[in-house]
């Protein structure tokens, strides 16, 4: 029998763009229909699975400022390359041969790069050492901005754009991260990579160019000194190493494909429920509108490149979307969002409490386990426990076990009226669940 995803596949083929296709209004909304009919209901049962939206998220959770990872050190380690590099480019433009060179460029051979979208490079009104002592100063807020998820945001991310773009540039456009200029910005994917990646060639290839600019000046003029063209290519080496690594893990890891194939089905989703629930997301998931340029090409340009690039996003997912999700990153989840939850079945009880696992050896503790199951299980359904559920215990004593065994705050919530044991919390605040003969986790309701 096939499934949604089978089913999207096969509407997708029936309607994707061919050549000779005239009339783009009435297939930008067949297009647009495909997504919002076909695809957003693939990724509203993926939404739900952990293991997808761990790999939505991992630019996020791993490249973020504060995150204890290997990207993260390995981000840390280009920008001190950078630093480094600038630091001693500046130095090198100050020696006595080099800074009579450098004096004799024009300014306008040095710009600042970026100038506005549709218009010149604004040229730097400083020396041509501006971008080496700029740099030094480590103007970014981060090289990596988590508000690009559903698309570039944050361009150059300074902490104050007017002094490399110019007086009254807040609305100036980088051009580098236009997709005029940088076509992958225009499909779904993995913007944060992107956009970091993006940030780094900019000021990197700056350095870049002044370095051959100096150099062929040397090698031209009269002071000719292969000593200084060495320390001038050397300036700017300790960046290589960390920057191979970091994009082999970001970009070449055998799981880059399936994370960006994740961020794209969100961006998708967004684009026609911009309203929908992206707090898992983080701050990032405040950015969701930026999306609605998906859609926004679909149905207006009826732009097979992105349609294209979701089709083949569905089949990256399709094994995911297939497996049974891994039960112990669904309890991880549930642990996040619930007070109390409670996984057992052969060889596992677990409880977790308040996000903290309790480490009580239940194997020894018997009556008192199988009360807190039943009393767990009939919240869910709003019951309590009495004599008539003939759980083969005695309940008193088996509260009596509870209270030296939960802590306090939990132990209070059981209360006993009339002879009924009660768990007093709402089933929102509850996950229970059983694993099967084929160790699938079944929540209970």
């Amino acid at each position: 029998m096939a499934d949604r995803l089978q089913a999207a596949h096969w509407r997708y083929e029936r309607i994707r763009p061919k050549d000779g296709d005239k009339d783009s209004f009435r297939k930008g909304d067949e297009l647009s229909h495909w997504l919002q009919a076909d695809v957003c209901p693939v990724v509203s049962e993926l939404l739900e699975r952990p293991d997808f939206r761990g790999h939505a998220q991992w630019s996020i959770d791993c490249l973020q400022e504060g995150a204890a990872t290997e990207a993260r050190s390995l981000l840390e380690a280009v920008e001190r390359g950078l630093l480094s590099s600038a630091q001693r480019m500046a130095k090198l433009t100050r020696e006595r041969f080099l800074a009579r060179i450098l004096a004799g460029i024009a300014a306008d051979e040095f710009p600042n790069y970026a100038g506005c979208a549709g218009e010149p490079a604004r040229a730097s009104d400083a020396s041509p050492g501006t971008i080496t002592d700029f740099i030094s100063t480590r103007p970014w807020c981060d090289l990596v901005s988590i508000y690009d998820y559903f698309g570039p945001a944050d361009d150059l991310n300074l902490r104050n754009r007017e002094t490399w773009l110019g007086p009254n540039s807040e609305n100036t456009q980088v051009a580098d991260f236009l997709p005029l200029f940088k076509p992958h910005l225009h499909l779904p994917g993995d913007f944060v990579v992107r956009c970091l990646m993006v940030r780094i060639d900019y000021w990197l290839s700056g350095l870049q160019r002044l370095r051959m600019r100096c150099e062929d000046a040397l090698r031209n003029g009269p002071d000719d000194d292969a000593e200084i063209r060495e320390r001038l290519r050397e300036a700017v080496r300790d960046i290589h190493e960390p920057l191979q690594k970091l994009e082999t893990l970001c970009i070449y890891d055998s799981q880059a494909p399936l994370r960006e194939a994740c961020a794209a089905l969100v961006q998708a989703f967004a684009a026609y429920n911009p309203q929908a629930d992206f707090s898992w997301l983080g701050p990032a998931g405040t950015m969701a509108g930026n999306a609605s340029t998906i859609r926004y090409f679909v149905e207006r340009r009826a732009d097979a490149g992105i349609t294209d690039r979701i089709a083949a996003a569905l089949h990256e997912i399709g094994p995911l979307y297939r497996s049974d999700v891994d039960p112990d990153l669904l309890i991880e989840k549930m642990v996040r969002q619930s007070l109390f939850v409670l996984a057992y079945g052969k060889g596992r009880q677990d409880l977790y409490w308040s996000g903290r696992h309790l480490e009580v050896d239940w194997t020894r503790r018997g009556r008192a386990w199988t009360l807190i199951v039943a009393l767990a299980e009939n919240a869910k359904r709003g019951q309590g426990v009495d004599r008539c559920d003939d759980l083969g215990i005695s309940l008193k004593d088996a509260r009596y076990d509870l209270k030296r065994l939960l802590p306090a705050d939990l132990f209070s919530l059981i209360t006993v009226s009339q002879g009924v044991h009660r768990l007093n919390l709402s089933a929102d605040d509850l996950f229970v669940a059983q694993f099967d003969q084929l160790d699938r986790l079944m929540e209970i309701k």
